[in-house]
Formats: C-alpha cells, sequence, structure tokens
C-alpha cells in the first residue's frame, strides 16, 4: 500500500512538473509566435510605407513632367520667333534680280560646309540684321498692288527714290508739266508704298511678338499652378486631378499592411518642398526661378522724306522705332494700339524656368502602428515605427541659364551660357549682358553650337520644301503670294486667341492657303538635339494628360487649354511625335544631323533594365512596343508601353543621402548640403 502510494505521489508530481513545464514552454512557444509576428509585422510597415512613400513621391514626379514639358512649350515657342523673324521675316529681302545681297537662304538651298559666312548678323556690325519685310509679292498685302516677282521693297535695305521734277525750262506744249504731273503721281505712288509697306512690317514683327508674349504668358501661368500645387504642404496637397495624396498616399499604405496594423495606424508625411520643411525652398519662386530674357526683334522701318524711302533695320523696346503715327493710320485691320503697347514694352518675356538644385523634391513618411498579438491579450501593446524617403529623378526640367549654380543663389549664375545663343537674361529687374544688338532673338541647335539661326544651312534647311512645295512659279516667271499677314489675324486679337489658343499660321480668307506655312512652322518647333539634351519631352503629351473634365490644376480655366501641344485646334491634341512627322516630311530632301527623325529619339528618362537589375539598360532610347495615341487603352510615358520611357521616375533614397553636405549639385566643383534637408527626429 506504501508503495502505491509513493507511486501515486511520484506520478502526480510529474504530472505537475509536466504541467510547469508545459506552461513554461508555452511561454516560450507563445513568445516566439509574437517575436515572429511583431518582425513580420516590423517587416510589413517597412515595405509597405516604401510602396506608399513611392506613391507619394510619383505626384511630385507627375507634377514635374508636367513642368518639363509645358517648360520645353515655352522653348518651342522661342524657336517658333526666331523661325518667324529671321525666316519668313526675312525672305523678301533678297527677292528680285537686281539685289545687291545675296538672296536668302531659302531660296538657295545652302552648303552645309558654308558656315563661316551666316547670312545675317547681329546689328551695329556693318551688315543688316534680320528684319521683318513684307514689301515683296512674296506676301499677300503687297502683291495685290503688284504683277511680278521683281518689284520689291526689300531687296537691298538701301531704299528708294522717286525721280526728281523737270524745271527751269519753257514749255509752250505743257510737255514738261505732264511729265511732272506723272513724276509726281509716281511720287505719291511710292510714298504710299513706303509707308504702307513700314507699317505691314511693324504688325508682321509685332504680332509675331506677340504670340511669344501670349504664349509665355498663358504656359506660364500653367507652371506656377502647377509650382505652388508642389509647395503646398502635403496634408493638404492635392494630384492633377483634384484629389488628396494624403489619403491616396494612405490608402496605399493600409492596402498593403497586415488586419492588425492597418486598425491602428498613423501616417505623417512630409513634402520637402512645402511649409513642412523649414527653409526657402517653400517658395515656389526660389526653388523654380523664371528665367526672364530680352529678345530684340527687328522690322524694317521705312521713312518717306519727300522724294526719298529711306530704310533702317530698328529693334523693339523703343517707342521711338514705331512707324511714324500718321503712317500707322494710313493702315486698318489690326488693333494697331495694342501693337504699339506690345512693341515699346521694355518689360522682359519669360522664356521658361530653371530648376534650383539645391532644393531637393521628396515626400518623407513616417507611419506607425500598435498591433496586438495573439498571445498578448493584457498589457500595452508594441508601438511598430517605419520611415521612407523617396524622390523623383531622371528628369529634366530644362536647362540653367548659365552653366554654374553656387548654394543660396537665387538663380544660376556665370558668364558661362547653357545655350550661349540666348538673348542677355534680367534678375530682379535687372538686365545683364553686353548691349541690347547681342540680344537678337536665336538658338542653339545642338549642345555647343556658336551659330544657331546665324547660320546660313540653318536658315535654309528647308528650302528645297520651300522652292518645291510653297513656291510655285506662275506663268512669266512671276512669283504667287505665299504669306499674308492675315494668315495671323488670330494673333493681334487676344480674346480669338484665347479660344483656341495655337500660335502658328492659320489661313484666314486671305486668298492664300496658310498650309503650307503652318507645316513649315510645325517642322521649326520640332525637337532637336539639344532639346532631347536637356528637356524631358512628353511625345504624345496633349493625348496622355489633356482632358479639360479632369485636370484641376489652374485657377483659370480658360488657360487649361494651354495643356495642348503647339499645332493643336480646336481642342483636336497635335502632339510632338506630329511635329516629329512633319519634320521628317519638309526635311525629306534635306536631313540635318541635329533633327530629332524618331519619336524613339524623345526617350531620355531613366529606366531600370529588369526589375532587380538597376544597370543601364538596352532599351535606352529604344521603344520595345509602341502603339498610336489612340489605340492605348491606358497613357504611358513617352507612348512606350514597353521600352524606355520619358520624365521623371521615382526611387527610395536614404536620410543619409539628404543629410549630405557635399553634393556635387551645382556644376563641377560646386558642392554642399540641400536647402530643405529631412528635420530632426523629436
Amino acid at each position: 500500500m506504501r508503495s502505491r502510494s509513493i507511486l501515486k505521489n511520484q506520478n502526480g508530481q510529474m504530472a505537475l512538473f509536466l504541467v510547469l513545464i508545459f506552461q513554461v514552454l508555452f511561454v516560450f512557444f507563445a513568445m516566439s509566435i509574437n517575436v515572429g509576428l511583431v518582425v513580420f509585422d516590423k517587416i510589413n510597415l517597412q515595405n509597405s510605407t516604401d510602396i506608399a512613400a513611392y506613391y507619394a513621391a510619383q505626384k511630385q514626379s507627375e507634377m514635374l513632367n508636367q513642368i518639363a514639358h509645358i517648360n520645353y512649350q515655352l522653348r518651342q515657342a522661342h524657336k517658333l520667333l526666331a523661325f518667324r523673324i529671321r525666316v519668313l521675316g526675312s525672305a523678301s529681302i533678297g527677292v528680285g534680280p537686281t539685289s545687291t545681297l545675296r538672296r536668302h537662304p531659302l531660296f538657295t538651298n545652302p552648303n552645309p560646309a558654308q558656315e563661316t559666312n551666316p547670312f545675317f548678323v547681329r546689328l551695329g556690325q556693318g551688315r543688316h540684321a534680320p528684319g521683318v519685310c513684307v514689301g515683296s509679292t512674296l506676301w499677300h498685302e503687297y502683291a495685290i498692288t503688284e504683277g511680278n516677282d521683281t518689284s520689291s521693297l526689300c531687296q537691298d535695305l538701301l531704299g528708294f527714290s522717286a525721280v526728281p521734277q523737270i524745271g527751269g525750262r519753257s514749255d509752250p506744249l505743257g510737255l514738261i508739266g505732264g511729265l511732272n504731273d506723272f513724276l509726281t503721281a509716281i511720287a505719291q505712288q511710292l510714298e504710299q508704298k513706303c509707308k504702307t509697306v513700314s507699317v505691314l512690317n511693324w504688325q508682321v514683327a509685332s504680332s509675331f511678338l506677340m504670340a511669344y508674349m501670349i504664349e509665355s504668358e498663358r504656359r506660364m501661368e500653367m507652371i506656377r499652378s502647377l509650382s505652388t500645387k508642389m509647395s503646398t504642404p502635403a496634408a493638404e496637397m492635392t494630384d492633377m486631378l483634384g484629389q488628396s495624396v494624403l489619403n491616396g498616399t494612405l490608402n496605399t499604405l493600409k492596402k498593403n499592411l497586415t488586419e492588425p496594423q492597418r486598425e491602428t495606424i498613423r501616417l505623417t508625411m512630409l513634402n520637402s518642398l512645402s511649409s513642412d520643411v523649414e527653409g526657402p525652398c517653400s517658395d515656389p519662386n526660389y526653388w523654380l526661378p523664371n528665367i526672364e530674357l530680352y529678345p530684340v526683334v527687328t522690322y524694317v522701318r521705312m521713312i518717306w522724306n519727300g522724294l526719298r524711302c529711306s530704310t533702317t533695320v530698328v529693334p523693339n523696346r523703343s517707342a521711338a522705332n514705331l512707324p511714324p503715327s500718321d503712317y500707322i493710320a494710313m493702315v486698318g485691320g489690326r488693333n494697331n494700339q495694342l501693337l504699339a503697347s506690345v512693341w515699346s514694352n521694355d518689360n522682359p518675356i519669360v522664356a521658361g524656368v530653371e530648376k534650383n538644385p539645391w532644393c531637393m523634391p521628396y515626400m518623407k513618411l513616417t507611419a506607425e502602428t500598435q498591433p496586438r498579438k495573439i498571445f498578448s491579450p493584457f498589457g500595452g501593446a508594441v508601438t511598430l515605427k517605419a520611415e521612407s524617403f523617396s524622390k523623383p529623378f531622371g528628369g529634366r526640367v530644362g536647362p540653367w541659364y548659365s552653366k554654374q549654380w553656387p548654394s543660396g543663389s537665387p538663380t544660376s549664375q556665370g558668364p558661362n551660357r547653357v545655350d550661349p545663343l540666348l538673348p542677355a537674361r534680367s534678375i530682379s529687374g535687372q538686365r545683364l549682358g553686353g548691349p541690347p544688338e547681342d540680344d537678337m532673338v536665336n538658338y542653339s541647335k545642338y549642345p555647343g553650337d556658336q551659330l544657331g539661326m546665324n547660320s546660313t544651312y540653318a536658315l535654309g534647311v528647308m528650302s528645297n520644301y520651300w522652292n518645291q512645295n510653297v513656291i510655285r512659279r506662275a506663268p512669266f516667271n512671276r512669283l504667287p503670294p505665299v504669306l499674308a499677314l492675315a494668315h495671323y489675324n488670330h494673333i493681334g486679337d487676344p480674346d480669338e486667341f484665347d479660344s483656341q489658343p495655337d500660335s502658328l499660321a492659320r489661313t484666314n480668307n486671305a486668298g492664300v492657303t496658310g498650309d503650307p506655312i503652318r507645316t513649315m512652322e510645325e517642322a521649326a518647333v520640332a525637337p532637336d538635339l539639344f532639346d532631347i539634351t536637356y528637356y524631358s519631352v512628353e511625345g504624345q503629351y496633349s493625348g496622355n494628360y489633356f482632358n479639360v473634365d479632369d485636370v484641376h490644376f489652374s485657377t483659370n480655366d480658360q488657360f487649361r487649354r494651354y495643356f495642348l501641344d503647339l499645332g493643336s485646334q480646336s481642342r483636336q491634341p497635335y502632339s510632338v511625335v506630329q511635329q516629329i512627322n512633319t519634320a521628317n516630311t519638309v526635311l525629306a530632301a534635306q536631313p540635318v544631323f541635329y533633327q530629332v527623325e524618331s519619336p524613339n529619339h524623345l526617350l531620355t528618362g531613366w529606366t531600370q533594365n529588369r526589375a532587380v537589375n538597376y544597370e543601364f539598360p538596352d532599351h535606352f532610347g529604344t521603344c520595345l512596343q509602341r502603339r498610336d495615341q489612340e489605340a492605348m487603352s491606358l497613357p504611358s510615358a513617352g507612348g512606350c508601353p514597353q521600352g524606355g520611357r520619358s520624365g521623371y521616375s521615382v526611387k527610395l533614397v536614404s536620410k543619409n543621402y539628404l543629410l549630405n553636405t557635399s553634393a556635387d549639385l551645382g556644376g563641377p566643383g560646386t558642392n554642399g548640403p540641400i536647402l530643405n534637408p529631412p528635420p530632426a527626429d523629436p
């Protein structure tokens, strides 16, 4: 009996021991499960925060892509002005067999090797500047009174004289008197021509300049609306569709979190370009300052002094260079008062923006959760925290004006310009650079270009198209009019222009179709090597982004029409891809090395090789699968759903990267910390 009792006691002790051991093992098991769940939740939280940070920075990237392409549109408007002044407006200079100047390169099919002797040079160098002159039968307004291609008031820019009257002799038969009456009538006709053509020259040049100013004003309104949106605190920031970025980021975060964390998530988001971060970068005018220029536009001013029509090439920005008021009163059909205000306006024109490299766009996300675990029913929950930084990269808003940007400077600095052919810049109302005669509207067609539109070849590169498709000689060697002031009537009427914002030539009942000239202007604004080097160009921008009902970025709905690329009409998207195709047609017989020949060449944005391969991709500048915009169910960057891409991408960065004090951001040898580093942890 005793042995049995002892055995029972031993069994009871063993059972108690096993129960105690099981409890200890269960605690360790529960602890292991809880630790594993916490680790899993921590990893899940960090990954989810990274994905959400990608989403937030993607919204920055989308708006930067908009800004970059609109900035490029401003570059195109500048190119269009240079083409109109130096090619279309100056084509009449040299028309006619008696010209003492070389004929305009549009007629001569210049050789690209002959670049050392440009057709036009700047003012004040002893040769004529490219001045607008319509006094030839190329222009409808002049040709309606003339009958052949030898009649030109623009041939040599030396002016012309009427034959003086005959006097001092007896005239019993009245022959001398009759001859003098005839000479007087001739002089009156010449005087009328002199005064009329002078005003027409000025009207055309002013219309070209007005178009540029309107394009600048309207498209800068869009850029400023976008940059202001980007500088909104993260809690109030909205995307291109007017939806809250914070809500979208939070929803993205929740979608990827585990259920326990989803119920307790707290998210803090900082926008580096807003007041969320201390410093000057919260001002959109600081991180994206204007590039204000003083482009010189010229016309041939003709003055009648009694017997002679003298001519000079005069620039804008001076009321003294307007035609005399009695001349202007003779010629109607335009808003001359508005044109006069444009011509004598001494304010700079905004030609685009430059991105301050010391203000870095990024999003900071801090996420906290307090999930309870299955084996921790009592006590406080574990607090998990994740932090993530993500930023746009790989795109280009556009070139700086100068090649250096010292840290703390509000603009790029230095005498060396990225585009050395641009006119002088204005900063805080102060004009920089040399004399105004250096500021003829011009631009580089490729990096390192020293001539631009001073190049004989650049001026005549469309000569084959011009001579074969535009200048179709009528019988008896007459040149039919191909240009007309009426092609640009919409520019002189701001209300009409805003109702259908299209700067290019139109056919406006002038008796002369504007289609060939419009085609040449489309080709003139098409991308070149300089453009794709320094700008992110969206090949199908209008089709991808223009939707009046969905886009919410401007306080003025009217300006939203300027989403469209140059060449769009009646709200029908016209893309850069179509501009390239048009240029290929115009330049088919004269291809030039600096012209972009394929939409694939616009795909200069960064893209990785494969999902986990970050080497330089083989498909850079190559589209592996291109589809027409109409056939695409969803828009894609550059119109290329597979292959290269255009514009900004997004990447995760470390906090140490943003705190780097020796970043080489302002050009070679110009380094320092960014001006909007992440704030210190509380």
